[in-house]
């Protein structure tokens, strides 16, 4: 089985200014944006900025679940 990794989500306090960093620094162009993520599409892969706070409870949300399962 071939291993490859399809995205990769960066957790950032400040979506403005990273968008900033690798749309008008680097000239990446956004695949989708909103005020919580911005998605781009980086060769084969997906590269995600998500704001920090948003990703966190997305992930507290994610653990709840689990933990709900187990009972």
């Amino acid at each position: 089985m071939d291993q490859r990794v399809s995205i990769v989500t960066l957790g950032v306090a400040d979506l403005a200014a990273s968008r900033h960093f690798y749309v008008d620094g680097l000239g990446w162009k956004p695949a989708f944006e909103n005020t919580e993520i911005i998605f781009f599409q980086a060769g084969g892969m997906v590269f995600a900025l998500f704001v920090r706070d948003r990703l966190a409870a997305d992930f507290e949300e994610i653990r709840r679940a689990s933990c709900r399962e187990r009972v």
